[in-house]
């Protein structure tokens, strides 16, 4: 089975926004992530990405560029069964149309708490997932070359 998302990567004043969910599995930690989830069978990645941006954060977005793709593999539980999923993740640079005073969508994801903006310079010291994305997101916003094919 494949599997296509989005995620957005919405930079302002040397701040990322990103959506704080709750980890009900680890007794309350949260943790941190692109707003983004999965495109549906009858959008395309950048309005699924338009959508989810409105959906989870409450904000109207123009995708541009294409930064990063990540392929990976999950196990996914459905009942009794699982199964492996191949996921392919397009990751975009967004950039807000429209400014809204709350920043939280209609369709917040099921465990999202809140939505805040990091600091890029301290990101990398943020429980985010996944952990290796922070880091390519703090490089490239620091200028530095890095590559645009993440695979785990």
């Amino acid at each position: 089975m494949m599997k296509h998302s989005v995620r957005a990567v919405i930079v302002e004043d040397g701040k990322l926004l990103c959506v704080k969910l709750v980890d009900c599995a680890d007794d309350g930690q949260f943790y941190y992530m692109l707003p983004g989830g999965e495109a549906l069978k009858i959008e395309n990645i950048f309005d699924a990405t338009v959508r989810h941006c409105l959906d989870k954060v409450n904000l109207k977005v123009k995708v541009h560029d294409l930064l990063f793709v990540r392929d990976y593999k999950t196990q996914h539980y459905n009942g009794h069964e699982s199964q492996v999923v191949h996921e392919t993740e397009h990751i975009f640079l967004c950039h807000v149309l429209q400014k809204r005073d709350e920043l939280w969508g209609s369709n917040p994801e099921e465990n999202q708490i809140g939505v805040e903006w990091i600091p890029i310079r301290d990101l990398t010291e943020y429980e985010f997932s996944p952990p290796e994305l922070s880091h390519v997101i703090s490089s490239f916003c620091k200028g530095e070359i890095v590559d645009i094919y993440l695979s785990e």
